[in-house]
């Protein structure tokens, strides 16, 4: 069985835990390492596996074009494989976030946000080696804040969204000169919840960027400023100029996304969000969404969840706590919530 724990999803890096039946696996732990991850193997139909973090695979078993195979379902003619890391204890991976493969060349970038403390991130390399990828620092990339989508741009540049910023690279460069092309976004001065930039590009390389929601829930609000903000948990649009400059005065493409970690922009003109939803005690709910996103329109944060559900303490006193124009205005961007309650 496949479980894919709340909070695990980025667009690049999916957290797969797999979960075999006692009677089928044995395991044998080996304690902890310094990050914290249990170490231990399992023996399954005679075979030893590891288990690392909650990815289980067979150390000897290369079958993944010469890595080894990770247990979990691919699509037919597929495999998942773990890449095996030299000089990773020297170069450890703290909090990893995206990858993007560099044009005409086998070697990845890696954004490594080093934790939730700014000037900890770093923009690495992984280069091809025989024996697997090794991890390379690029001078000048590193001490960067909460570093975490990557994007191949206009001109073949490599945009990283960053706390407050999103800048370009020449991959090419030995040495790369930091442009920045977007500032003004989400700072992690410790009050905002989601500072993480993420960001799309579309078929013309507008850009779609992230303002993830100030809090989980607007559960302390007394004075509104949270649920009736227009500057926060929303996609904001940035349109291209072209020579690699984009308009600084941007568009609230749709609202009400309490955090966009995933964005992808299909050709057709669609742009799909995978929304990080609210943090309830049971793990299992509220649903993640994926959202076809259109503009102008309210994703429901922080008003409602899942399909029909209303965030109660926020909308049971709503009508009492703002203007009448403001109310009537919620309820028409909510109304698909099916928030019987404001009408």
């Amino acid at each position: 069985m496949l479980k894919i724990m709340k909070d695990s999803f980025f667009l690049n890096i999916i957290l797969i835990t797999v979960l075999q039946s006692q009677s089928a696996c044995k395991a044998i732990r080996q304690g902890h390492d310094d990050q914290g991850f249990l170490k231990y193997r399992q023996e399954k139909d005679g075979q030893n596996v590891l288990v690392d973090g909650g990815i289980a695979y067979d150390p000897n078993d290369k079958s993944c074009y010469g890595f080894p195979r990770i247990w979990a379902d691919s699509k037919e003619g597929t495999c998942v494989g773990m890449v095996s890391v030299s000089g990773a204890d020297d170069n450890k991976l703290l909090k990893p976030r995206s990858m993007l493969q560099i044009p005409g060349s086998r070697d990845f970038l890696l954004t490594d946000m080093g934790g939730w403390n700014p000037g900890k991130g770093r923009l690495l390399k992984l280069e091809k080696k025989d024996s697997g990828y090794a991890i390379k620092e690029i001078e000048g990339l590193k001490n960067l804040n909460l570093p975490h989508a990557l994007a191949l741009g206009p001109e073949g540049k490599v945009f990283v969204g960053e706390d407050r910023q999103i800048f370009w690279i020449d991959p090419n460069q030995e040495k790369p000169q930091v442009n920045v092309v977007i500032n003004g976004l989400t700072e992690a001065d410790g009050k905002n919840k989601h500072p993480v930039t993420m960001f799309v590009f579309d078929n013309e390389f507008n850009l779609y960027v992230n303002i993830g929601a100030p809090s989980d829930q607007c559960e302390s609000d007394s004075q509104h400023e949270c649920r009736l903000s227009s500057n926060f948990a929303q996609l904001r649009f940035y349109k291209y100029k072209g020579d690699l400059h984009w308009d600084e005065n941007f568009e609230v493409f749709a609202s009400g996304l309490r955090n966009s970690m995933g964005l992808a922009f299909h050709k057709s003109g669609t742009i799909l969000q995978a929304e990080n939803s609210m943090d309830f005690k049971n793990e299992f709910e509220p649903f993640e969404e994926l959202n076809i996103v259109v503009r102008q329109k309210h994703y429901g944060w922080p008003y409602c969840y899942d399909f029909y559900r209303k965030i109660r303490f926020l909308v049971s006193t709503l009508s009492f706590l703002v203007t009448p124009i403001t109310a009537i205005t919620i309820k028409l961007h909510i109304y698909y919530c099916h928030l019987i309650a404001l009408l």
